[in-house]
C-alpha cells in the first residue's frame, strides 16, 4: 500500500495570483525555478522558500517555454524575439530580433545557443554575449515550434520541405563545431492525416541518444543511425 504525504510533508507553500492557470510547468537550475505566470511573464523563485526573485516581462502571446543554463535564462522579448537575462537578477544581457517573424525553439549547452527564426537556417550563438558562431542554410523549413535534439557534436532538427501544407516532415542533422549541414531526412512514404478540424497535419518530431535519431511523422515512428 502506497504512503500517503500530507501536508506535514510540505517544504514551502505559496501562494500568488499570477500564477493560476499555469500550463508550462517550468525549469530548474541550482536552486532557481524559472516558470510561466499566467500573463506569459519569466518568474524566478528560491527553490528553498518558494520566494519570488524576479519577473520579467515578454509581451508574448502564448506559452513560450523558458530555457537555462547555469548562468542565464533564455525567453521571448516584445513577443516574437529572444532575449537572455541574468539567472541572479533577471537583468537582460542580450538581444536577438527575428528578421523573419519570430524565434522558434532553442536547444542551450556548452556556452551556444541553437534556433531558428522561421527562415530556412539554424543559427548558433554564444551563449555569453549573443553574437553569431554559425548559420546553416537547409534546404527546407525548421520548424519554429518543434523541438530540436543535440547529441555530442550533432543537433537534429524538425522541420518542413516547404512553408504549410505544401511541404512534407524532414529533419535535419547539423555539425555543430562547424556549422555544415550533414543530412536531411524525407519519409518518401509519409501521407498526411487530417485531424477531427479537417486540417492537415504534417508535424515532425525527433529526439535522438548516442546510436540513434527518432523521427515522428504522425501515426508513424522511425529510427535512423545517429551521426
Amino acid at each position: 500500500m502506497a504512503f500517503k504525504r500530507g501536508l506535514s510533508s510540505r517544504l514551502w507553500y505559496q501562494e500568488d495570483p499570477d500564477v493560476s492557470d499555469v500550463k508550462d510547468p517550468g525549469v530548474v537550475s541550482g536552486t532557481t525555478l524559472l516558470h510561466l505566470d499566467n500573463k506569459f511573464a519569466v518568474v524566478a523563485r528560491s527553490t528553498v522558500d518558494g520566494k519570488r526573485l524576479w519577473r520579467v516581462e515578454t509581451a508574448s502571446k502564448a506559452a513560450w517555454p523558458v530555457w537555462c543554463d547555469d548562468q542565464r535564462a533564455y525567453c521571448a522579448v516584445d513577443a516574437y524575439h529572444l532575449q537572455a537575462v541574468g539567472l541572479a537578477d533577471g537583468k537582460q544581457v542580450w538581444r536577438i530580433d527575428s528578421e523573419h517573424g519570430r524565434i522558434g525553439r532553442i536547444a542551450v549547452a556548452k556556452g551556444v545557443v541553437y534556433l531558428n527564426d522561421g527562415s530556412q537556417s539554424v543559427s548558433a550563438y554564444d551563449a555569453a554575449t549573443g553574437k553569431v558562431r554559425w548559420n546553416c542554410e537547409t534546404p527546407g523549413y525548421p520548424s519554429w515550434d518543434n523541438e530540436m535534439a543535440l547529441v555530442r557534436n550533432t543537433l537534429y532538427v524538425a522541420g518542413s520541405t516547404a512553408p504549410g501544407e505544401a511541404g512534407k516532415p524532414s529533419v535535419y542533422a547539423i555539425d555543430v563545431t562547424t556549422g555544415r549541414l550533414l543530412w536531411e531526412f524525407t519519409d518518401p512514404t509519409f501521407q498526411p492525416a487530417p485531424d477531427p478540424d479537417g486540417r492537415t497535419l504534417e508535424d515532425c518530431h525527433v529526439g535522438a541518444n548516442d546510436k540513434f535519431v527518432f523521427v515522428w511523422l504522425k501515426n508513424t515512428l522511425t529510427a535512423l543511425p545517429a551521426g
